[in-house]
């Protein structure tokens, strides 16, 4: 009979702890093993993330391990309240935390399976090293936890087992068992009805039939923490085992099965690559891949729907990298040919070596603001890392057009270069220099600003009124709000000409 006794230290510290969906950071003191026996031994005095209920953990009696035994379906009910103590006997060990840079967790399940019948042990640092998937074990001294993290406002939490303060958590192999059959569940309920999926947290289950929505992307700073979405937008996380590079989106699996836990989002765990099907060959078609052009027209989309754009080339990205234009890749200009890609006020980095020109595909909301559409909520994932040179409007454009609000609608957010304009006037607020005033031979007027650039300071730009662009590449935008809603987005200092024919300027 082999037994692991773990004892931790707690340390808050979300932001290691994000990419993986872990409660606390931990490290091991010590280490000893002998003859069957593993101890792990690391003092305790901290703190969790979020606590979501009641109960204070303590050292646990010195009996510990006499007490009654509970069932994994009460500590996953309301009957067991956060901070008691839990002790589990002959429970089925379904996984074993063994990758990645946070490892050592357990997952155990009820032999007969079912509704709630699975827990999580935090084990961290332990990386269970004398315990297998199968094995029958006790768990002893554990308290009952409700984690989730400070910025999720959802009020879900994962239940978890773990070492309480200045306590410790005993694991006892007692025997071999089998691991239950995994439990059928459709992946669109799961993601959209949060009681559906509580009752199958950290449970073994399987989805069939399930078609790869977005290909596996790196989430935060482990290079090991990977994240894909399938059929019906249920996340698929390589928390327990490796995502590999080859899947793309398109691929259709017969099955794929794991744990299914929670961070921010219910997502599914794969225990390892044999738990990924292949070669389906039945999966729904798609509904939401849209090109730009569809989306900006918002043909057969509505505001508010998940879309995916798929080999679009960026033109535009912000420095601050919130905002990202793309557009179709086509051989000529067309209309309506460029949307804004909004990616929060703090985004996560961008994938290395996305540039413009790159062409990429990008998942999220349609959105609108300002009455500008937009993708919202969005992710962007490398598809080629060889630029490609973006179609632009550069021939017969009258700003008159570009600037009416309703003519100017094919263009918003397409990527434009306008040739010998005359800086005529500048545009103040509270007697800052807010934009500047472009006229063309035709009279036609056209405000732009350098809003998207740097700290948007168009002071910063050195240009000013009775200058000539001889080039003047762009990004056109729309807000609503503003008395010119229709602004040119200047794309940087080094991106324009001086020069160029504008003796029609001085000819006024």
């Amino acid at each position: 009979m082999c037994e692991i006794q773990a004892r931790a230290t707690r340390v808050s510290s979300a932001p290691e702890r994000a990419a993986k969906g872990v409660p606390i950071a931990m490290e091991p003191k010590s280490f000893a093993l002998a003859a069957c026996v593993l101890a792990v031994s690391i003092l305790g005095a901290g703190c969790r993330d979020t606590n979501t209920g009641g109960g204070e953990g303590g050292e646990p009696d010195s009996g510990a391990g006499e007490g009654s035994a509970v069932s994994i379906q009460e500590v996953q009910s309301d009957d067991i309240a956060e901070g008691d103590e839990v002790i589990l006997r002959e429970v089925v060990v379904t996984a074993v935390d063994t990758f990645g840079s946070r490892r050592g967790s357990v997952y155990v399940m009820e032999p007969e399976g079912g509704a709630r019948s699975g827990v999580q042990v935090f084990l961290e640092g332990t990386e269970a090293a004398d315990i297998e998937p199968g094995d029958l074990v006790d768990v002893e001294g554990a308290e009952k936890v409700e984690f989730s993290f400070s910025d999720d406002d959802t009020g879900r939490a994962l239940t978890q087992l773990q070492a309480p303060q200045d306590g410790s958590v005993t694991v006892t192999v007692v025997g071999e068992g089998t691991i239950p059959d995994p439990e059928p569940v459709d992946p669109a309920e799961i993601a959209a009805d949060d009681e559906v999926a509580r009752d199958w947290q950290s449970v073994l289950v399987r989805i069939e039939t399930v078609a790869v929505e977005s290909a596996p992307r790196q989430i935060g700073s482990d290079d090991d923490f990977k994240e894909m979405a399938v059929t019906g937008g249920l996340p698929v996380v390589s928390e327990l085992a490796p995502l590999s590079d080859e899947i793309t989106v398109g691929d259709c699996y017969a099955a794929m099965t794991g744990i299914l836990s929670y961070a921010f989002d219910y997502r599914l765990q794969p225990r390892s690559s044999d738990d990924l099907e292949p070669d389906g060959d039945a999966c729904p078609e798609r509904d939401d891949l849209f090109t730009v052009r569809e989306l900006k027209q918002e043909e057969d989309v509505e505001v508010g729907d998940s879309v995916t754009v798929e080999d679009a080339v960026v033109t535009f990205i912000q420095d601050s990298e919130a905002r990202v234009v793309i557009q179709d890749q086509t051989e000529v200009p067309e209309a309506h040919n460029g949307i804004l890609v909004f990616r929060g006020s703090t985004p996560e980095p961008l994938p290395d070596g996305l540039e413009e020109g790159s062409v990429v595909t990008v998942f999220g909301e349609l959105d609108e603001f300002a009455d500008a559409t937009q993708i919202s909520s969005a992710t962007i994932v490398l598809r080629d890392e060889d630029p490609v040179e973006p179609v632009r409007f550069d021939e017969d454009l009258d700003l008159d057009v570009l600037a009416d609000e309703d003519e100017g609608e094919e263009f918003e957010h397409t990527f434009i270069e306008l040739s010998d304009v005359a800086i005529v006037d500048e545009v103040l607020d509270d007697e800052e220099r807010d934009g500047l005033v472009l006229e063309d031979e035709d009279g036609g007027q056209l405000v732009f600003d350098s809003r998207w650039v740097g700290d948007g300071d168009l002071g910063d730009i050195d240009v000013d009124v009775g200058d000539c662009l001889g080039t003047l590449p762009g990004i056109m935008d729309f807000v609503g709000f503003l008395p010119e809603p229709r602004v040119l987005r200047l794309l940087g200092e080094e991106r324009f000409e001086l020069g160029g024919d504008c003796a029609f300027a001085d000819a006024r």
